[in-house]
């Protein structure tokens, strides 16, 4: 009889535990519903932190010059909480524009999920970053609660500020 209740209780424990495995696993699959995540960044030199590479024409040549500038700029939400961080890379030739890739890594807080979402795109000279423009580039994917991510986001300079709209699609 000890024996019996013994099997019993662990084929029990078996299905439960394989139950509660596949809750979990099923559970991971990014966002349900269309999002609109708001971020502020500060420009660079304050708390943001940001490299400087120009290029020098070739000698004798009449090629032109350009720069990259690679960027790790805390991220705030609505309210003002450090809900992460941006990453992105700005590649410049002179004048014909610049091609960016960004990526937020953001923790969990009120507006925000544990996961990071990847953008890239084209900006005119004197794009977003330099005048009153509004950049618009494509959402390539994410990962944890924003995996398979999908939409666009939108960069604007707002005063001494950077100001990032996500608008994710599932």
């Amino acid at each position: 009889m000890g024996r019996k209740l013994l099997i019993g209780g662990l084929g029990a424990a078996l299905l439960l535990a394989g139950t509660l495995a596949g809750v979990s696993y099923g559970g991971g699959g990014g966002i349900t519903e269309p999002e609109e995540i708001v971020l502020t960044h500060s420009i660079c030199g304050n708390d943001a932190r940001c490299g400087y590479f120009m290029w020098k024409p070739v000698k004798g040549s009449d090629s032109r010059f350009g720069q990259a500038i690679i960027g790790r700029l805390p991220s705030h939400d609505a309210d003002g909480n450090l809900v992460g961080t941006s990453h992105a890379l700005v590649t410049t030739g002179h004048g014909v524009g610049s091609i960016v890739t960004g990526i937020e890594r953001l923790k969990d807080g009120p507006y925000t999920s544990r996961g990071s979402v990847t953008f890239t795109g084209f900006v005119q000279p004197d794009g977003c970053y330099f005048g009153d423009e509004v950049c618009t580039f494509s959402i390539t994917g994410g990962t944890g609660a924003y995996v398979n991510a999908r939409g666009h986001a939108t960069v604007e300079r707002v005063q001494r500020q950077i100001r990032t709209t996500l608008h994710l699609i599932p």
